[in-house]
């Protein structure tokens, strides 16, 4: 058959015949589907919080059972993965602020959020802070231990050389023991926690006068900064020696004319490479360095105490800054690389009572006043050491 004239009109009204169907058919479709999604959505919300009015909802009178979150894999405030992600972003944002914000970090934290919602939520809000509060504060005790035997320290020709120097009788190391387990990020908390024990203030000694006693200060505040201790041989003191400024080849430490600064008679090129400012060679250690916990024990024994009796050479500074630095950390060698690493925190510390008097050390402006706390995690022990600049006993 030959179509000889084509009906356009008619053809356009059988197209409309045939979409007449589908199109209506698929926006009603959308619109039952969205309807039901919030419906569906809405008695979810209403079975877990309640209606309206606030009262619960039909599933959850009569009954104690304790509404259970969405098991989808949605990220809603009762979801398990939301409240993971919130216990791993508050743990981490605390490790990462702890040495800026340390104890004002944690009291931050509840504002950050809008708590809003059922019960069951704030409660899942609350147990997760709760939790991450107990494991970056834990609640530390700490009990004294006896008196340890340090090899080094009390051997006779050390003990001689701090009776020269003017620091035997000026030092006091004590040490103790804690119970929970001990991460770098605890440090201000650990240290904060130390002071404020009374079990710590009525056996921690302090120098009052030109005696020591225990007279249980509770330290209403303390300041905390922590020492690099990485040094692992005596290479670090090798720029003293290579310098012919300072040492002379033969050990013999450069005189030069004897001057005042902070207290101290600069008499030779070593002090004055410690304390003056405007030497060339105040600058032969970097700052890193000088804050380095071997390097605060070898200008503790340079500078001496009251009545010090100074060395011509350096070795026999070298060698009991070496003595007293190997009994008071601990090296262990790492599994992997078999690397030799320093196991002890060293933090300088300074503890002021309720009139904001420092008494561990007093007087802490002075530069041979020092407070150090040592801490071994793995030992979960802790030792004080305290010097205090004074006459020799």
């Amino acid at each position: 058959m030959v179509i000889s004239d084509l009906d356009m009109w008619q053809v356009y009204m059988n197209l409309v015949y045939a979409m007449a169907i589908p199109i209506p058919s698929f926006i009603i479709s959308v619109i039952y589907l969205t309807v039901a999604y919030f419906k569906i959505y809405n008695e979810d919300e209403e079975a877990l919080v309640g209606g309206d009015d606030g009262e619960e909802g039909a599933d959850a009178e009569g009954s104690n059972a304790t509404p259970l979150p969405p098991t989808s894999g949605a990220l809603t405030p009762g979801s398990e993965a939301f409240r993971e992600d919130l216990a791993s972003f508050g743990h981490q944002f605390n490790v990462a602020m702890a040495d800026e914000i340390s104890r004002e970090t944690l009291n931050g934290i509840p504002n950050s959020y809008s708590i809003q919602g059922s019960e069951h939520t704030r409660y899942c809000y609350l147990s997760n802070f709760i939790c991450l509060k107990m494991e970056l504060e834990p609640k530390f005790t700490f009990i004294p231990l006896a008196q340890k035997e340090y090899v080094g320290i009390n051997d006779k020709k050390t003990q001689q050389f701090l009776m020269k120097w003017g620091l035997k009788g000026n030092i006091s190391i004590q040490n103790f023991c804690f119970n929970e387990a001990f991460q770098p990020y605890h440090k201000y908390h650990l240290t904060e926690a130390f002071f404020k024990d009374q079990t710590v203030a009525n056996t921690l000694k302090i120098k009052v006068g030109d005696g020591w006693s225990t007279p249980g200060i509770i330290a209403s505040s303390v300041e905390t900064k922590q020492l690099q201790c990485s040094v692992l041989n005596m290479s670090f003191f090798d720029k003293l020696k290579n310098s012919n400024n300072i040492v002379f080849e033969s050990g013999y430490i450069r005189k030069r004319c004897d001057i005042e600064i902070e207290g101290f008679t600069t008499s030779d090129n070593l002090r004055a490479m410690l304390l003056d400012e405007e030497y060339d060679e105040y600058n032969l250690y970097e700052i890193s360095e000088r804050e380095e916990f071997i390097f605060a024990i070898f200008q503790m024994l340079v500078l001496g105490g009251s009545l010090c009796q100074y060395e011509d050479t350096i070795q026999p500074y070298l060698d009991i800054t070496k003595t007293i630095y190997k009994d008071l950390i601990r090296v262990e060698k790492h599994e992997r690389s078999n690397d030799f690493l320093i196991a002890t925190m060293v933090l300088k510390v300074e503890a002021r009572d309720s009139c904001g008097d420092a008494y561990f050390p007093r007087n802490p402006s002075l530069k041979q006043n020092l407070g150090f706390l040592l801490i071994d995690s793995s030992s979960r022990q802790i030792t004080t050491f305290l010097h205090q600049y004074g006459y020799c006993i």
